[in-house]
């Protein structure tokens, strides 16, 4: 199968019973979209933790994780700056298996820069919960044609490092380690080098609960 055999009503249909509490409206991204659409294009069955949620930040109740994720597409053997200009997950509510998080993205151009944001090929996939429109990357598309996982966002290096493996695992896709932990690392490099300051004393301080608990 390929990409026109997904439908998207089937998909929110699936992402519903999961998360029951699913609103009308915002634009679900990343792993359990992922997951159901290399299911359905693959026919890999993919875990499905839990449905990240994005809203734009006007929405948001309150201000109580300010990290930042900076889109910085990753061009193969390079990676751009890191300080490119990027969007902020300025709040995020846990509710049960769903995920809310409110960011300043570009409303225009909000479910592109979602996606760009995210630091692996497999996760570049949403859908808008309101129209039911499918949003993905071309490196989103070439993991459905090739199986290779890799890095598209250096922005998290530590974290993403650590994801890669799992991710790999979880959608059955090919990954040169060598080649991906190298960018991450000169990524590091860089960090290390404009933001000392920014930097945790513990490297894993990068992981969230979530991925703690999953690695």
């Amino acid at each position: 199968m390929d990409l026109k055999d997904v439908d998207t009503e089937e998909i929110i249909r699936r992402l519903r019973e999961f998360a029951p509490n699913l609103p009308d409206s915002g634009f679900v991204a990343g792993g359990a979209v992922a997951a159901l659409i290399n299911h359905i294009v693959r026919g890999v069955n993919s875990p499905i933790r839990d449905v990240d949620l994005f809203l734009p930040a006007e929405f948001a109740h309150r201000e109580d994780n300010n990290q930042l994720f900076i889109p910085t597409n990753v061009e193969r053997n390079y990676y751009g700056r890191l300080l490119d200009v990027g969007y902020r997950v300025i709040a995020t509510e846990l509710d049960d298996k769903l995920n809310r998080a409110y960011c300043t993205a570009n409303i225009e151009r909000f479910e592109s820069n979602v996606l760009m944001g995210f630091d692996i090929n497999a996760c570049q996939a949403g859908v808008s919960l309101s129209t039911g429109e499918l949003f993905i990357t071309p490196d989103f598309e070439d993991f459905l044609k090739s199986g290779q996982i890799y890095i598209t966002n250096v922005g998290t290096p530590y974290r993403s490092a650590c994801r890669l493996f799992k991710k790999a695992k979880d959608m059955s896709g090919d990954c040169n380690y060598y080649r991906e932990l190298r960018i991450l690392s000169l990524a590091i490099h860089q960090l290390c080098s404009v933001l000392p300051q920014q930097l945790p004393l513990d490297k894993f301080s990068f992981l969230n609960d979530k991925d703690r608990d999953e690695l």
